[in-house]
């Protein structure tokens, strides 16, 4: 099960994607998640504003999250980060 949703921020469109993570046993087991999150600046936004205007990607790594939405809202804080740090 994949939950996606878009989100803007400071002129970027942010997507991400948070997938239910399979076990490797195939054993039932409590619901864990992880996350990939893109961010493309809008058209109508100044490249030269800037450091890296190219389309960003953060995932959440090795870690895991007991639900979705925690999934989502930590990954989208650190996109936040990653877009604060580019601007000029």
């Amino acid at each position: 099960m994949c939950h996606t949703v878009q989100k803007n921020y400071r002129g970027w469109t942010i997507t991400i994607r948070c997938s239910l993570c399979s076990r490797a046993d195939g054993q039932m087991g409590p619901s864990k998640y992880m996350s990939v999150a893109t961010a493309e600046l809008d058209p109508d936004q100044d490249a030269g504003d800037w450091v890296d205007p190219r389309v960003q990607m953060l995932d959440t790594g090795a870690r895991v999250f007991k639900s979705h939405t925690r999934c989502i809202d930590e990954l989208f804080d650190e996109v936040k980060e990653l877009i604060d740090a580019l601007r000029r």
